[in-house]
């Protein structure tokens, strides 16, 4: 009889050890799948969220697209139906930009006409080059306690000059015996070629003055040299025109 109520009661202490490892046994399992469905879930409710905003972006797309073509087809329809007056702005256009580069001289044409009317001894277009007045400036702003110009006077010495009518008239009949010696020049043998084009600065000092820097060849009765010479020209309405030059190689 003992033996047998022992055995009974150590049954009875088996029996809650087992169920509650097979209580953990079960839970463990639920946790997992519980943290998978929220896994689920969460990536579903990330690809809900994507879908609409991919769909936003395609949509806007279409729409540029859209919006494009109908505006090609337009300006084709536009061209199609009012060919002759596209051709006449092309042309005026074209005409403009023509007419604006002929009008106008930069400083690079300024040294290239300066060049051209030297070596021709060409009077007129010397005077249509060069600005007497300018060049009068120019000269002005030369510091004989340097031997060097103080360029950034040249503006207030333009502006005061062509206040003085005396002066301005007194440069202008200067200019005239200069065209006049000038043209006398014996130009027959000379020969004169711009080699390269070393530099073109603006002067920062004076906002109406540039630079620029060139290399010539000049060739007199056979003999040929070569130096570089630097000019000065001033922007004045659309042209540059010549004020200054500083030939240290006196090829000129």
């Amino acid at each position: 009889m003992n033996n047998n109520d022992n055995e009974i009661n150590e049954n009875k202490n088996e029996e809650p050890v087992q169920n509650n490892v097979e209580q953990k046994k079960e839970e463990v399992p639920m946790e997992t799948v519980k943290n998978e469905e929220s896994s689920k879930t969460s990536s579903t409710n990330k690809s809900n969220t994507a879908e609409p905003a991919i769909e936003t972006v395609k949509s806007v797309a279409f729409k540029v697209l859209d919006v494009l073509k109908k505006a090609f087809f337009a300006a084709k329809n536009f061209v199609q139906k009012n060919l002759v007056l596209v051709i006449v702005a092309i042309v005026a256009l074209v005409a403009l930009i023509v007419g604006f580069n002929i009008f106008t001289r930069s400083p690079k044409d300024a040294v290239k006409d300066y060049i051209k009317a030297f070596s021709k001894a060409d009077s007129k277009k010397m005077e249509q080059v060069i600005d007497f007045v300018g060049q009068k400036a120019f000269n002005d702003c030369y510091n004989k306690s340097n031997y060097d110009y103080d360029l950034e006077d040249f503006n207030d010495n333009y502006k005061d000059i062509t206040k003085d009518s005396d002066e301005v008239e007194e440069i202008n009949e200067s200019a005239e015996t200069f065209l006049e010696n000038f043209e006398k020049l014996d130009t027959d043998d000379l020969e004169i070629e711009i080699k390269e084009f070393i530099s073109v600065s603006k002067v920062k000092n004076s906002n109406k003055l540039t630079k620029v820097k060139v290399k010539v060849s000049v060739k007199k009765d056979g003999e040929k040299e070569t130096g570089n010479i630097t000019f000065y020209t001033m922007k004045k309405g659309l042209n540059n025109y010549i004020v200054g030059i500083e030939d240290s190689s006196s090829v000129l």
